[in-house]
């Protein structure tokens, strides 16, 4: 509901002249759906933007891939591979963070999807750019002491990147 929610006020916001189509890699609508209906509609480049402002190879990269193999023909895609420091973003993330009124001695902590330690080690930007985001964030929302944390790592037996956020959130 929230994707078609982005999906209709985009739609909105660029007007009836220009289509807009939401797609997903594993539920519907799927990306090589959003694409036929974007063809159907005459559409013969597409910019992609996926949901994930950070880039990161294990998601971002199938999002595109998946579209890729997914375009009609004459159709092109343009990826926007990564707006984890838009202002605009940034703007909003510092919005709900002052509306949270956090009392100055108090440390605000920002939270991401881990990785597998493998592919952050092999060079993917992802912990960097949340990194940004979160130094971004604080900035622009005044906060002087901020954490990262990582929640929702991988049932596997190979190190995922944290520290996970159990271990920063504590109970009085």
């Amino acid at each position: 509901d929230l994707t078609r929610a982005q999906g209709d006020a985009l739609s909105r916001a660029l007007g009836p002249d220009i289509p807009v189509a939401i797609g997903m890699r594993n539920w519907h609508p799927f990306i090589k759906d959003a694409l036929a209906e974007l063809a159907s509609r005459g559409a013969t480049r597409v910019i992609g933007i996926p949901l994930a402002p950070q880039f990161s190879t294990l998601s971002v990269t199938k999002y595109f891939d998946a579209a890729t193999l997914g375009l009609p023909i004459g159709m092109t895609l343009v990826p926007v591979p990564s707006f984890h420091a838009h202002p605009r973003l940034v703007d909003a993330f510092a919005e709900r963070v002052r509306e949270a009124k956090p009392a100055p001695d108090e440390t605000v902590v920002f939270t991401a999807h881990s990785l597998p330690a493998r592919v952050i080690d092999a060079g993917d930007p992802y912990a960097a750019e949340v990194a940004a985001t979160a130094k971004a964030v604080a900035a622009q929302a005044g906060i002087a002491h901020y954490l990262i944390g990582y929640q929702s790592a991988g049932r596997t037996p190979e190190p995922w990147i944290g520290p996970e956020i159990c271990e920063l959130v504590t109970s009085e």
